[in-house]
Order: C-alpha cells, then structure tokens, then sequence
C-alpha cells in the first residue's frame, strides 16, 4: 500500500524553507539528482552539481538559501540534506505496531512498561528494567536488567541491550544490534 503524495508547500513547511514555484505539486517519493522521475523530490548543495540539478526530472529540487539554480520548482533551506532527511519522514513513516503484548514474550514482574507499547514474539525483558511509552520492540529481542529504553523507539528484532543500557527517546535500533554496558558504566556498541 503506497501512502498519499504530500503537495510540495507542505513539505516546505514541515522543514521552514521558502517554496519557490507551484505549491500544489504532488510529491510521493525522494530520489537523486539522476535518478528522480515526476512526482519526487530530489536535492543539491554543491555548487558543482547546480547545473546537474537544472537537468533533473524531479517535480521539486531542495537548495541552499540563496543559490542560483534554475528550476520550476524548489524549496530554499539553509541545509538540504537535513530537509530531504526530515521530508523522507514524511513521505514514508516507520511503520506501526498496534500495542500489544505477545503471550510469547517474557517480562519480568519488576519491569516497567509504558502506555501503547508493542512487544513482539519471544521478547525478553529483565528485571528492573523500564519501556517508554509507544516503543516497540519486536521479535526475539532481548532486554537486560536494568535497561532503560526511553519514549517512542524502535527495537527491530534480535537486538540485544545487555544489563545497565540506557536507550534515549526515538531511537532506532535495527536487526542484529547487541549494545552492553562494560563494568564501568560505558555503553560498548
């Protein structure tokens, strides 16, 4: 299932950049310079390819403030490449997990865990540990004791945070990832 194509004013405005050009154009995906098609956005901030930009098929190009690049339509911002990163967001969000809690997974009694929390398939969560609110942690991750994961993160599966990790807000932590705390208290990833 594709997701609805966002008109290029709001973008521009999810980033704070100036919209040059027709704002009602329908953007549905990002791409290169090179490889952009109608209906993606694309962006530039080395002046050596402001004349590739010129030559792009994208619908809308992101440029730095003030640079002289000719197109129909763009997005002035002072860093592109953080504006493309933040309307990848977006055009395509994470995916959703109802909350819920599989009857597979093992939480130990002393866990703490949040509001609208995901927990997959042969999870494991430790003593004393604590689950912000909406994360999700799915399939087969494993959770130490006295593990802090924070407020609307992603744990993929088969991660592992051994004992005494502190995870913040909003992080991502994809398939296979093992972080551990060494006897001092330093974060070994």
């Amino acid at each position: 299932m594709s997701l609805p194509a966002k008109p290029v004013s709001e973008l521009a405005a999810h980033v704070g950049g100036r919209l040059v050009g027709e704002g009602s154009i329908p953007i549905k995906g990002l791409a290169s310079l090179d490889s952009a098609a109608a209906g993606d956005i694309a962006y530039v901030e080395e002046e050596k390819l402001f004349v590739a930009a010129t030559k792009t098929r994208a619908s809308c190009v992101i440029i730095p403030s003030g640079a002289d690049v000719k197109v129909p339509c763009r997005i002035e911002v002072k860093n592109p490449k953080l504006a493309f990163a933040l309307m990848a967001e977006v055009l395509h969000p994470p995916k959703q997990r109802i909350p819920e809690i599989h009857p597979t997974a093992v939480i130990s009694p002393t866990a703490k865990i949040g509001k609208d929390v995901f927990i997959g398939a042969f999870v494991c969560v430790g003593e004393n540990s604590t689950i912000g609110d909406r994360t999700q942690i799915r399939a087969g991750a494993k959770i130490g004791e006295n593990v802090t994961v924070g407020s609307d993160c992603v744990i993929h599966p088969n991660v592992f945070l051994e004992d005494g990790v502190t995870i913040g807000n909003k992080v991502i932590l994809h398939a296979g990832v093992v972080i551990g705390a060494d006897g001092f208290g330093y974060v070994r990833g």
